[in-house]
């Protein structure tokens, strides 16, 4: 089986994101249906990011206040947009599939009482999410939960360059000062002083654009940005694994571990050790690394 047999059985078979090209524009009906969902599904979102105790103590005020106008911006333009362009997309609704699945369990009644046990078993299959309706679950799951993450660490990050304009006014006179004056002593005394400064406003600011990314990959899926997600993941192990590597979970982790980060620890305790630069020049130079195959 070569390459194109066997990403047209994935696709066919795996991929939640593939949408058959024969299908016909969505239709008033299902544009209508999807949305529904979508406006419960979100609003669900939503209303937990305000009443959980975790996102209640975690999330910034003002990153709760921007999913509010996100859900009304969503309720206000996504008609206009389903009904002008009608996406085949629509046809695979996540929020569809996930609302058809919550539906089925909470309406569906059998008397157990009734039944032999091949008979309850064949029920309980009623329980079971689909394949579909598995990926739709933890898709909105992920969606919902880092992305939230993600925009916090963005919106605290972009807090402290806030308050540190100052500083970069400071730091660009000086360089702009010697620069102009071809003043190779100044630029020395400047690096000398401000090198830990640098390094350390490099870090915040290539971590800002990296969550950033994150924040657009999380919040959207568009086509031009061929960010499309194909399958996620269902297991419960890969699940934990993948939550205990985050907030709040990492908390405990840290507890029994004990790993603590810190982007400016020194070797041997000597922040001018030429060692402790020559780390920190080489951990930048990877952040700032990116093979070409990503960007394709």
């Amino acid at each position: 089986m070569d390459y194109a047999q066997e990403k047209e059985i994935f696709d066919k078979n795996i991929n939640i994101s593939y949408v058959n090209e024969s299908l016909p524009q969505a239709d008033n009906k299902i544009i209508i249906k999807h949305y529904i969902c979508s406006l419960i599904v979100y609003g669900v979102c939503v209303l937990l990011i305000w009443v959980s105790p975790f996102f209640c103590d975690y999330i910034s005020y003002y990153v709760k206040l921007f999913y509010n106008h996100l859900y009304l911006s969503y309720i206000l333009i996504a008609p206009i947009i389903y009904f002008y362009y009608r996406p085949k997309s629509i046809w695979i609704s996540h929020n569809i599939a996930i609302c058809e699945y919550v539906k089925r369990v909470f309406f569906h009644l059998p008397k157990f009482a009734s039944l032999n046990v091949s008979e309850i078993k064949d029920e309980m299959k009623h329980f079971i999410p689909t394949y579909v309706e598995q990926q739709s679950i933890m898709l909105v799951f992920i969606k919902c939960f880092f992305s939230i993450l993600m925009i916090n660490v963005f919106w605290e990050d972009i807090e402290i360059i806030t308050q540190r304009i100052g500083t970069y006014k400071e730091i660009f006179e000086i360089v702009r000062t010697a620069v102009l004056n071809v003043d190779f002593v100044a630029l020395k005394d400047f690096l000398n002083e401000y090198k830990n400064i640098l390094y350390t406003n490099a870090i915040l600011f290539l971590f800002s654009v990296d969550v950033f990314i994150f924040c657009i990959g999380y919040l959207t899926e568009l086509p031009i940005l061929k960010n499309k997600i194909r399958s996620v993941e269902t297991t419960p192990a890969g699940i934990f694994f993948c939550l205990i590597c985050y907030p709040p979970f990492i908390a405990v982790i840290n507890a029994f571990v004990r790993l603590p980060q810190n982007d400016n620890v020194t070797a041997f305790g000597d922040i001018n050790s030429p060692v402790t630069w020559i780390f920190r020049i080489v951990a930048v130079m990877f952040l700032l690394y990116m093979p070409r195959h990503q960007w394709r």
